[in-house]
């Protein structure tokens, strides 16, 4: 070998070091943020996917993220599907998202939100971040890159390298960021989904048709902007080359105009691009949202909208054929979409595949991971239940909880026989409570009575509890109030006097729930006030 050749051989060597070295450093320095909602969980729980497995993938902002249940949509109708979001997802990115994933969801439709064609003001930098740097490296991740750093003026190299952006973190760094190497993609049940707990009450009902409202702003400027439009001009290109079925859809949020709803259906049209808008009426009334129950904001579904959202959506994409067979993929006697055929209702029932005679023919993976979902979904709706025996009995009857059951009352309170009943019925008798400032606390982990405890004084605990001890809290019960620390969190509701409970999950480890049941004057028996 030649000198030349040698300095050549040795200079590549070397680079591919310093890229391998690079790459790690970027993979341990990333934020490993590991909530349902981030991008860490999100994008590698879809890379862990089984390759053409997906029958569909859902790309957006946050209002998929918590709008679109998929693991609802399989137990309905047996369509499998992801929700590939990332927060305030830049439609350039949603382009390059649809063609990464492409490479290992061949059979997918692709179905879009279409909020941030519409809908730009205040992208921060951190939703470019979540948009690109997990996304594995290869030719979209590089015009991702090149895209968003030109469209909005960021620095390419923080993109390059992210370690140049996090190197800070080097005081922050703990043994999850090296574990992250050997396991990043792993089986996200949620399939990208947020199961949003809190609700805000709303009069919205929908919006009407009205073409004389235009496709511009109050200041004239164009709806979707140029750029924009540009990126899913050329995503329906992509989908058309590939055979991908594209869907644009608007999931319902508050704050949605007729001029939006008319520069995307302009646009949808003059692609050939299907848009279903479930703002426009009779949507949201005929798939039974309820303003007052299913928003969280006035840009977000909680977990029951998205329920009815979700089931609307399934039914669309097999009434108008954008999905297959889906839980009879297989070919195993009349699949759904024969049970469905012919257009119905939006917002029919569907079909429960779990209880359907059918079940045997689903994907055996998807339907175990059915199971560990219903628990994740009654989890998510224990905040929202405000009936007090409704919610003892789930409580008590869980055997995944750890339920701190702490009594404070400081005698400033209204106190009815009602609310003595309430507590008699959590099992705090009257001997407790009749003195007005007996302090209580009980620890009920996974039905069994761990810890029993009363005093007028104060209670203090401290401890590790539930499954492999992993639940480790420290109580302060006294006159003037309670505090519950929790993974260096605060997790009682201040300022309140009463009944808190407080209720850990084994199987999520984390808490669920955070509440104080308060007696109250005006003829209630309870309030109650959350900390969630």
């Amino acid at each position: 070998m030649t000198s030349k050749k040698r300095i050549v051989r040795n200079c590549i060597i070397w680079i591919l070091i310093i890229v391998l070295h690079l790459q790690v450093l970027n993979l341990i320095f990333l934020p490993k943020n590991t909530d349902a909602l981030a991008a860490t969980t999100v994008i590698n729980g879809f890379y862990a996917e089984e390759k053409d497995s997906l029958d569909v993938v859902f790309f957006g902002s946050s209002q998929v993220a918590l709008g679109i249940s998929p693991m609802e949509i399989y137990e309905k109708y047996g369509i499998k599907s992801y929700n590939l979001t990332t927060g305030d997802q830049p439609i350039a990115a949603t382009y390059y998202w649809v063609k990464e994933a492409y490479k290992s969801q061949k059979n997918m439709t692709a179905v879009i939100d279409i909020d941030m064609a519409t809908n730009e003001t205040g992208i921060s930098e951190a939703a470019f971040i979540e948009a690109i740097d997990y996304m594995h490296w290869g030719l979209n991740r590089l015009g991702a890159i090149h895209a968003v750093t030109s469209l909005y003026k960021q620095n390419k190299w923080d993109f390059y390298v992210p370690f140049l952006r996090f190197h800070s973190r080097w005081s922050e760094l703990s043994g999850k960021d090296f574990s992250y190497l050997l396991h990043r993609t792993r089986t996200n049940v949620k399939k990208g989904q947020y199961p949003l707990a809190s609700l805000s009450a709303f009069d919205y009902r929908g919006i009407d048709d009205d073409p004389e409202a235009g496709i511009e702003t109050e200041d004239g400027e164009p709806i979707i902007l140029e750029r924009n439009e540009k990126y899913l001009r050329k995503t329906a290109e992509f989908c058309r080359e590939k055979g991908i079925k594209l869907v644009f859809i608007k999931t319902p949020i508050t704050i949605w105009t007729a001029e939006q709803h008319n520069a995307v259906e302009e646009l949808s049209e003059s692609l050939d691009v299907p848009f279903l808008d479930m703002n426009m009426k009779p949507y949201p009334d005929s798939i039974g949202l309820d303003p007052k129950a299913d928003y969280q904001g006035t840009d977000h579904l909680n977990i029951l909208g998205a329920e009815k959202v979700s089931t609307a959506l399934g039914q669309y994409l097999l009434d108008n054929h954008y999905v297959s067979i889906g839980a009879m993929k297989d070919g195993t006697g009349k699949g759904v979409e024969e049970q469905s055929a012919g257009e119905s209702e939006v917002g029919g029932s569907g079909t429960d595949i779990k209880n359907s005679a059918n079940a045997e023919a689903g994907d055996t993976s998807w339907n175990a991971q059915t199971l560990v979902w219903d628990h994740i979904r009654k989890n998510a709706k224990l905040p929202l239940e405000m009936d007090v025996d409704k919610y003892r009995d789930i409580v008590r009857s869980d055997e995944d909880y750890t339920v701190f059951m702490l009594y404070q009352d400081n005698g400033s309170a209204d106190y009815t026989e009602e609310y003595a009943k309430m507590l008699s019925d959590w099992g705090i008798d009257e001997e407790t409570t009749c003195s007005r400032k007996t302090l209580f606390i009980e620890i009920t982990d996974r039905g069994e009575n761990i810890v029993r405890k009363e005093s007028d004084q104060e209670i203090r605990w401290s401890g590790a509890i539930g499954q492999d001890q992993k639940c480790k809290a420290d109580i302060e019960v006294l006159p003037t109030g309670v505090k519950f620390m929790y993974d260096g969190v605060d997790h009682s509701v201040p300022n309140a006097n009463g009944l808190h409970i407080i209720v850990y999950s084994n199987s999520e480890d984390r808490i669920i729930d955070s509440v104080c049941f308060t007696p109250v004057s005006n003829g209630d028996v309870y309030w109650s006030i959350r900390n969630f």
